[in-house]
């Protein structure tokens, strides 16, 4: 399941398009996607949707207090934006990733990014640095 994860993600993360604010980005990589289930319930029905690409990409479930993790070849940051949803405790949740909620962290080099869902529609994007993982 996680396999479709990453594709995905690299391209919210890669594209071909960026915009303004990502000028200071430019030596920003990513190499890993990580999605946690801070919870404990069941992730189901994640999916991401990337607008810009048109890629979809779903993730039918995580185990409560687990995650889906992969590496791939680093790439350059670029910024789609990425609509994330989930359910919980059956509840639909979701949350829209923007260029801003990973360039805000001040992170440099090669990255992975880590969206943490928790059962009451919390969500949270983390940059982590090479040396975290």
């Amino acid at each position: 399941m996680s396999k479709y994860l990453i594709p995905l993600l690299t391209l919210l993360l890669t594209g071909c398009v960026t915009q303004q604010t990502l000028t200071s980005s430019n030596d920003l990589q990513i190499n890993q996607i990580i999605v946690t289930n801070n919870s404990p319930y069941a992730l189901l029905d994640m999916e991401i949707n990337v607008y810009a690409s048109r890629g979809r990409v779903a993730c039918s479930y995580v185990p409560p207090e687990g995650f889906c993790s992969n590496w791939f070849p680093a790439r350059p940051y670029q910024g789609h934006a990425a609509l994330v949803s989930w359910q919980l405790d059956g509840k639909q949740w979701q949350k829209e990733v923007v260029a801003d909620d990973v360039l805000k962290q001040s992170a440099s080099g090669t990255v992975a990014i880590e969206l943490v869902l928790g059962d009451q529609g919390q969500s949270v994007v983390k940059v982590r640095s090479a040396n975290d993982f």
